[in-house]
């Protein structure tokens, strides 16, 4: 007779080896959408700067487009509810692709990046967890916290390849060139993944006919949740933090003394980590109270921020300031998905999660605007580093006000 931990992993295993092709979809999907974007930005701010004569704090600006796509994601998340989420993924992955080439042929014209650069951010909304969550949430009820943790570890792996690749492009071929090669891998990888794999071991619970006979809660109900108030503040907090310095972490480093190669290089690390706090985060999730695993979670990325704060020009903390806030990363989007589920179900999962994105698109465009504003404004990035690590101390004391599982989740 199999014990409890053996079912466990008996039961892991059979979801696996049904899903295994929606769990592959997911990670390449969410590692080349929406989630690679801060990387992304963060490798283009010396060479457009190089390029055009914009500041940091000029760059920075486009990450206020987060705010557009706050404003859309409850509505998309609603959405996805009525209809099934593979339809706004494929559409997504399209345009971001899409704005990547733009961006790649666009003239040294300020406003036009702006625009740009907005398009990329309101489209990736469909290529975030908003999504993705939802139908690993259902295709794998059994092991959710792994699953969800499985399926983001694609966008570790980017983490961990995208930096020194993307570098080595611009560094040879320019900054354009590092626009087309983020589109060409949507259009080769992620793209046919998510067309040909995702959802095909779903449920009947991934049908559109399905979410509209499921019995959504009304926006009044979900907002006037303490608990949904609780968890979208505490993700603002952490990516609001750990969105701003990792948007900002090539010039970061570089400013602290180390060499443009190898802070790219140490970028990496956010990506291994990021992999592993994944992992680790999913497993404690189904075993441990979620709330004191985003504690734990938390702290060690506010630990990332405070050592490169005071340690950020010795090679070997400024190693490890990266990896500490990767874990911090890896965690999040895991930690959302797992807690609301777990507290309110899977029948409003959509419209719930798509209030939490909201709250953290807000957090990422005021972080990562005011990072960029602050270095202009003292020559430093010092005073962010110290903002972003309390934050990122509130952000895991909040989740402890979330109190004790509910006996059965409301949706």
């Amino acid at each position: 007779m199999l014990n409890e931990r053996q079912l466990q992993r008996a039961i892991i295993a059979s979801e696996w080896r049904e899903g295994w092709s929606t769990g592959v979809a997911t990670m390449l999907g969410m590692g080349l959408g929406a989630a690679a974007m801060p990387t992304v930005f963060s490798l283009f701010v010396r060479p457009l700067g190089e390029a055009f004569g914009w500041t940091p704090g000029q760059i920075g600006l486009a990450q206020n487009a987060a705010l557009l796509s706050a404003i859309a994601s409850p509505f998309a998340g609603r959405l996805i509810d009525r209809m099934g989420a593979r339809p706004f993924i494929l559409c997504g992955l399209a345009g971001l692709a899409t704005a990547y080439l733009a961006l790649a042929a666009m003239p040294g014209r300020l406003a036009l990046f702006y625009t740009l650069w907005t398009a990329a951010t309101v489209v990736g909304v469909a290529t975030s967890g908003l999504g993705f969550s939802q139908v690993m949430g259902l295709v794998f009820p059994k092991s959710l916290g792994f699953s969800l943790a499985a399926g983001r570890t694609g966008q570790a792996l980017a983490g961990i390849a995208l930096p020194s690749a993307l570098y080595a492009a611009i560094d040879a071929y320019g900054w354009r060139a590092g626009y087309a090669l983020m589109a060409a891998l949507i259009l080769l990888l992620a793209l046919p993944a998510v067309w040909r794999w995702l959802g095909r071991s779903a449920p009947k619970a991934l049908e559109p006919r399905t979410f509209r006979e499921s019995g959504r809660r009304p926006w009044a109900s979900l907002l006037s949740d303490r608990r949904i108030v609780i968890v979208a503040l505490a993700a603002a907090l952490a990516y609001a933090a750990l969105i701003a310095i990792v948007s900002q972490l090539q010039p970061l480093l570089i400013s602290k003394g180390i060499a443009p190669a190898s802070a790219a290089a140490m970028m990496g690390l956010i990506g291994a980590s990021s992999f592993a706090g994944a992992l680790v985060t999913g497993l404690l999730l189904d075993r441990l109270w979620a709330p004191g695993v985003a504690l734990a979670m938390m702290l060690a990325a506010a630990s990332g921020a405070a050592l490169l704060l005071w340690h950020g020009g010795n090679p070997r903390y400024a190693a490890a300031g990266p990896f500490l806030l990767g874990l911090g990363q890896g965690a999040g989007f895991d930690i959302v998905g797992f807690v609301v589920a777990r507290y309110f179900g899977m029948r409003n999962f959509g419209g719930l999660f798509g209030l939490v994105v909201f709250s953290i698109a807000v957090g990422v465009a005021v972080g990562s605007s005011l990072i960029g504003l602050s270095f202009d404004a003292f020559h430093s990035y010092d005073p962010a580093l110290g903002v972003a690590a309390g934050a990122l101390v509130l952000s895991g004391l909040a989740y402890l006000l979330l109190g004790r599982y509910p006996d059965r989740p409301d949706g």
